[in-house]
């Protein structure tokens, strides 16, 4: 096999030996145009470090695909660049798309943080002013209605307490009537 100087060759030439296998014609080209690549791979994405990465998936692809360029592409360093803008553009998209959901997720949580707390805050007023509320009525009156309202019926409301069905009903009619007097609109709403 004779030695051929790469450093004489054309692109195209480079890339029709790279994908035949030739890694010293592939070296060669990567040589000349990587400085190249990785400068539009920065000025599209603006960050030295993924326009490495991007820099780099390009020429992986180049190696790979070295196969699929053919002069009626155009000249071989603005098919490489055409495609180093296609990748950074798409990375660049792609990574405005993950900001986008982790700003939609970001403000889903903020949402739903504040509706806890909301939510924690008017169960709490809820309770102070219940319980401020049931503080007018009788002992025998509070504990008709805990019990009446932990889904019992009359019947085993009386029978708990040993008093008749009517006076159950009459002791919740009563403070409920109490309560309504006394509690603010919002709460008998």
């Amino acid at each position: 096999m004779s030695f051929v100087d790469l450093t004489t060759l054309p692109a195209d030439a480079l890339l029709a030996r790279s994908a035949d296998g030739d890694q010293r014609a592939f070296a060669e080209f990567h040589r000349r145009y990587a400085t190249r690549v990785l400068g539009l791979a920065r000025r599209v994405v603006r960050d030295a470090a993924i326009a490495e990465e991007v820099a780099q998936d390009v020429f992986h692809e180049l190696w790979v695909k070295a196969a699929d360029y053919r002069r009626a592409d155009g000249d071989p360093i603005g098919w490489v660049l055409t495609r180093t803008r296609s990748r950074a553009i798409d990375h660049v998209r792609s990574e405005e798309a993950w900001r986008r959901r982790l700003v939609d997720a970001g403000i889903a949580a903020y949402e739903r943080d504040a509706d806890v707390v909301e939510d924690a805050a008017l169960a709490a007023e809820t309770r102070r002013v219940v319980e401020a509320a049931l503080g007018i009525l009788s002992e025998a009156q509070r504990e008709t209605l805990r019990l009446k309202y932990s889904d019992l019926s009359f019947t085993e409301v009386a029978e708990r307490q040993g008093i008749p069905v009517g006076t159950a009903k009459t002791r919740v009619r009563n403070a409920l009537a109490q309560l309504r007097s006394h509690a603010p609109a919002s709460l008998v709403a």
